[in-house]
């Protein structure tokens, strides 16, 4: 195909079996990361400004059936950018049912994995159970178009979705950048205006302000915990968080530290059942049931 076209293709044969044994990487995931980074290295040997991959809209209803069940929030839920850095998937409003019948009106072969067939991967249960199971639950037969259907509008929910959450990204930013000082070794964020806000946005104000502190990724958990302490009205932490930091909250300033104190430090389920009892933060508000009270040590 490439000669047909005029275009320089590379290609490469690896044990890949042998390469993620060394670099204890295994599955799918493991097998992306080497697809990735063999990409990588040609377009810089190039000097490649993109790097296009053939991600279709079904890619994108299996990514959300996946990221549904496994519990995601809105980030998540917007599924596979059509741009990042210099990686783009043009094909992401097509779908896998259109494609094929392009290639098969133009003449051209093309290469089934075999993987794909195999249950032993979540996508792939997703894609020859649950899908069609879904589409039997909807009244229709599982073939092309309905397919097809349900692929373009999953895709469509999803880009929707990842406007809405890039905005709410931009508003994060600008609410978190005036109101965040960091340090050496510290962070620190006056949360006393921002307890009003909905948790939607309150989160990624939070997380943008870890990322200050640590490259290090700060599950979901974590976040819940961060919110809870700064809105609460009274002195609460310290919080153990990822990579040894600990959280504060005093007088409205929320502070992010290397912890290296020796007094007790509290855990996830102490902190939450223990320190900041509330009703569920529906609204964005917490209500403190009891007085503040030191944890016992470990």
């Amino acid at each position: 195909l490439c000669e047909r076209l005029g275009l320089r293709c590379t290609s490469a044969r690896w044990d890949t079996r042998a390469r993620m044994r060394r670099r204890g990487l295994s599955g799918q995931r493991g097998l992306r990361v080497l697809r990735r980074e063999f990409l990588s290295t040609v377009a810089r040997r190039v000097a490649a400004d993109r790097i296009a991959t053939g991600h279709t809209a079904d890619d994108q209803l299996e990514t959300l059936l996946m990221r549904l069940g496994r519990g995601t929030g809105l980030t998540g839920a917007a599924g596979i950018d059509a741009r990042r850095a210099r990686w783009i998937r043009p094909l992401l409003a097509a779908t896998r049912a259109e494609i094929e019948a392009d290639l098969r009106g133009a003449g051209i072969e093309w290469r089934e994995d075999s993987s794909n067939l195999s249950p032993d991967y979540l996508r792939n249960r997703i894609r020859h159970g649950a899908i069609p199971a879904l589409l039997e639950a909807l009244g229709g037969a599982d073939g092309p178009r309905a397919r097809a259907d349900v692929a373009r509008s999953a895709a469509q929910l999803m880009s929707e979705v990842g406007q809405v959450s890039r905005w709410l990204k931009a508003r994060a930013h600008r609410i978190e950048q005036p109101l965040a000082v960091a340090g050496l070794e510290s962070v620190k964020l006056d949360v006393s205006g921002l307890i009003r806000l909905p948790s939607f946005i309150l989160r990624r104000v939070l997380a943008r302000t870890w990322r200050r502190f640590s490259n290090e990724p700060l599950a979901r958990p974590h976040l819940v915990m961060l919110e809870r302490l700064a809105r609460s009205t009274r002195r609460c932490g310290p919080l153990a968080l990822p990579g040894g930091a600990s959280a504060s909250c005093t007088r409205g300033v929320l502070s992010i530290t290397a912890f290296a104190s020796s007094g007790p430090i509290l855990r996830k389920q102490r902190f939450m059942s223990y320190i900041c009892r509330s009703h569920p933060l529906s609204d964005g508000a917490i209500s403190p049931q009891r007085r503040t009270r030191r944890a016992p040590g470990p």
